[in-house]
């Protein structure tokens, strides 16, 4: 089962993703951290995986028309003469350890000659990676902990990341992007997404998106409910086989006389959210609830569960929401099996 968790910088760094990941893999099978980044703004502090790249140029969806974008919003290309990549596993959870399938994902190449080294082994293996202008991915099966790629002649190349999954049980690839609202989805390829679909294909996409819309000034979101309903219909066509859960936006409090207290425009966008799953036809799940309704923020910071700005969770406050989605999904399995149950 492969899920595509979308998102903004909520997410950021496996926040939320990496426990809700943990507790998938520990419940149905699975291994590994699934789609990472050539590089991204979270590398540095992401503890579920250790990357580093150099000698890249990253062009960004959020910035850039001129690209054609599938999930992860972001493509690289070299930038000088020997653009490398290295990650490393970690043991931050039982399920990270060590993979059985390491991948590498581009969109587009020439002659480019690759050169991996594995486990930090001495054995070096040596490809030229196949002439293509579609996703294309490069796998290699085994026991791995660590690789390191670097590539040369790379005119013409574009490269997507690496995945360190196993091909059996959950994967769920965390796609975030700081400052996404979630409308640009509407803006994604969908031939770069079928291409990706015929190599990933996902069986669930996340959608969890808000923060970067509240506004205390704001208090109507009907135009951004249309806008998310359009980037789910899109999103439909990109992906037709998976099903779509739309996260409500989390609490967030402002200051008001001194005191925090949870801003109205949470409150409107929330409504906002739910009547546009509901006309999408797709799954919503309240995250604003989960934290405990209004003023919740309040509590997470106190116990050091979000940040002192009152919008972002912290790893702790992340595994509180995550457990909790776990939880919810898990209950309507145990409808769905029960449900079954009775039709035989």
């Amino acid at each position: 089962v492969r899920i595509a968790f979308l998102g903004d910088s909520f997410i950021e760094g496996d926040i939320v993703v990496a426990d809700f990941r943990s507790g998938m893999q520990e419940q149905f099978g699975g291994r590994g951290v699934g789609f990472v980044p050539v590089t991204s703004v979270a590398a540095q502090f992401r503890p579920t995986i250790e990357q580093k790249a150099e000698g890249w140029t990253t062009w960004s969806m959020l910035t850039d028309h001129h690209h054609r974008y599938t999930l992860s919003g972001m493509t690289f290309e070299p930038k000088g003469e020997k653009p490398s990549i290295s990650i490393k596993t970690t043991d931050r959870y039982p399920e990270l350890k060590t993979v059985s399938s390491l991948k590498f994902l581009y969109e587009k190449n020439i002659r480019t000659q690759m050169t991996l080294v594995c486990n930090g082994t001495q054995d070096t293996i040596c490809e030229t990676l196949e002439p293509t202008t579609a996703i294309t991915q490069y796998e290699q099966t085994g026991t791995f902990t660590e690789a390191s790629f670097s590539f040369a002649d790379t005119a013409g190349f574009r490269a997507l990341g690496v995945a360190l999954e196993d091909n059996s049980g959950v994967i769920v690839d965390n796609y975030s992007l700081r400052g996404n609202s979630g409308m640009i989805l509407s803006r994604l390829d969908s031939t770069r997404c079928r291409e990706l679909n015929e190599i990933r294909p996902y069986d669930l996409v996340v959608l969890q998106y808000g923060l970067n819309i509240v506004s205390d000034s704001v208090l109507q979101y009907g135009w951004y409910a249309k806008r998310m309903e359009e980037a789910v219909r899109h999103v439909r066509v990109c992906f037709p086989d998976a099903d779509i859960l739309m996260l409500g936006v989390s609490d967030r409090s402002r200051q008001v006389d001194g005191t925090f207290e949870t801003m109205p425009a949470v409150l409107a966008l929330l409504h906002a959210q739910r009547q546009a799953a509901r006309r999408s036809g797709v799954a919503f799940w309240n995250v604003f609830g989960a934290m405990g309704g209004e003023n919740s923020m309040i509590r997470f910071v106190e116990n050091n569960w979000a940040s002192k700005d009152y919008t972002h969770l912290s790893f702790r406050g992340g595994k509180e929401i995550a457990s909790a989605l776990l939880k919810a999904i898990l209950l309507e399995k145990e409808f769905y099996d029960e449900a079954d149950k009775v039709a035989h």
